[in-house]
C-alpha cells in the first residue's frame, strides 16, 4: 500500500513510500498544507479567493485548477478528493501527517485519571513522541506574501502549535522534577526556555535544577 507522509511542524515536507516528492510551486504547498490541518472539505470558490485574493474569480478558480493538477502530477491522483465543487485531503492509514499525530498524542493524553495540567508515566512516551515531531514551528519559512489570508491563517496555527508544545515540555520537566532526574528535567526546560523566551517560569525553573545538579556556571 502506498503511503503519504507530509510533516508541517517545521518546513514543509512530502514523502511518497519514504521518498521525498518536490512540490515546486508554493501554492500548491499551502493548498496540500491546508486541507490536511483543516481536515474538511473546502468549497473550490473558497478556496480560490484565500490564494488569489486579488483574482477575477474565473482567474481565481483556473489556478486552483492549475494548482490542483500540479499536486496529483506530483502525489498521483489519489489523495486530493474531488467533488463538482469542493477538495479534500483524503483520510485513511495510507497517509500520515505530524500534526494529526501531534493531536492525537495530546488527546490520548487527556483520557488519563489525573489534572490536565500534569503528566503521569503512560502520558511520557506520548509527550516524548511530540517533541519529536515538533521539529521546528508549524510551516517555518514559508509564507504567501500574496494572500494575507493564508498568513494569517498560518501565523494563527502556529501560535497555536507553539502553545501546545510549550505546556509538552512543561509537563515533561515537572514530571521528571517530580521523579527525581533533574539531568532529563533539565534537557526540556532548556527546550521550553529557549521556545519561549520572555516567559520567566522556564528560566526560574532552570536556575532552580542548575543548582539541585551543582551547575550553578551554567545558569
Amino acid at each position: 500500500m502506498t503511503k503519504l507522509t507530509l510533516q508541517i511542524l517545521g518546513p514543509p515536507q512530502v514523502a511518497i513510500d519514504g521518498e521525498i516528492v518536490k512540490i515546486n510551486r508554493r501554492k500548491a504547498v499551502a493548498l496540500l498544507a491546508y486541507l490536511a490541518v483543516t481536515r474538511q472539505s473546502h468549497n473550490r470558490d473558497a478556496l480560490a479567493t484565500l490564494f488569489w485574493p486579488e483574482a477575477t474569480r474565473n482567474r481565481a478558480r483556473a489556478n486552483l485548477r492549475q494548482t490542483l493538477w500540479e499536486l496529483n502530477n506530483a502525489l498521483g491522483e489519489t489523495w486530493i478528493e474531488t467533488e463538482d465543487e469542493t477538495l479534500a485531503l483524503h483520510t485513511g492509514p495510507d497517509i500520515w501527517v505530524d500534526v494529526h499525530a501531534f493531536q492525537a498524542a495530546l488527546v490520548a493524553c487527556q483520557t488519563h485519571r489525573h489534572p490536565v495540567d500534569q503528566a503521569c508515566a503512560d502520558c511520557v512516551p506520548l509527550l516524548t513522541n511530540v517533541v519529536n515531531l515538533h521539529r521546528d514551528d508549524f510551516l517555518t519559512g514559508f509564507s504567501l506574501s500574496d494572500s494575507p489570508a493564508f498568513d494569517e491563517w498560518q501565523y494563527l496555527e502556529t501560535e497555536n502549535f507553539r502553545h501546545k508544545f510549550a505546556d509538552v515540555l512543561e509537563k515533561l520537566g515537572d514530571y521528571f522534577i517530580a521523579a527525581g532526574d533533574f539531568e532529563a528535567a533539565i534537557l526540556y526546560i532548556r527546550r521550553w526556555s529557549a521556545l519561549d523566551p520572555l516567559n520567566d517560569m522556564p528560566h526560574y525553573r532552570l536556575l532552580q535544577l542548575y543548582a539541585w545538579t551543582d551547575q550553578r556556571a551554567a545558569a
